[in-house]
This record gives structure tokens, C-alpha cells and sequence, in this order.
């Protein structure tokens, strides 16, 4: 689906965090989508993934949102 993956750095991590503040996503066609997020998925074969991970991280440091891995 066009616009279906974001693949500027800034503007996915902005989402990340409205999904985590806000409980909200943007959906393709622009409008604001309810969710309840309980997981995120990061793709490990982007361009830049290893560098994303590393900047998504220290911004939900920033924002005081902690990390916890999942047990399986």
C-alpha cells in the first residue's frame, strides 16, 4: 500500500511515540486511528535499521518510556 511504511527516521519515531502517549496512529489516508499498543515491531532488514533502533531508543529514554523484553 503506498504510504504504508514510513521511512523517515524522524517522522517513525514521532509516531512511535503518539502510539505510546496517545494511543493514536496516523493512517495512510491522514486520519488519526485509535489503538490499543501493547508491542512494537522493528524490521531488521531496513537500510538503516541498526542506526534507527539506537536513535528510537534514546528518544523513548528521553521520553521516559522504559523498554522490557518480552519472555517467551
Amino acid at each position: 500500500q503506498a504510504n504504508a511504511l514510513i521511512t523517515d527516521a524522524a517522522m517513525a519515531i514521532q509516531q512511535v511515540l503518539m502510539m505510546i502517549n496517545e494511543k493514536k496512529v496516523i493512517g495512510t489516508n491522514g486520519e488519526l486511528i485509535s489503538i490499543q499498543p501493547d508491542t512494537l515491531c522493528i524490521h531488521g532488514d531496513g537500510k538503516h535499521a541498526i542506526e534507527f533502533v539506537k536513535e528510537l531508543n534514546n528518544s523513548l529514554q528521553k521520553a521516559g518510556i522504559s523498554i522490557k523484553k518480552i519472555m517467551c
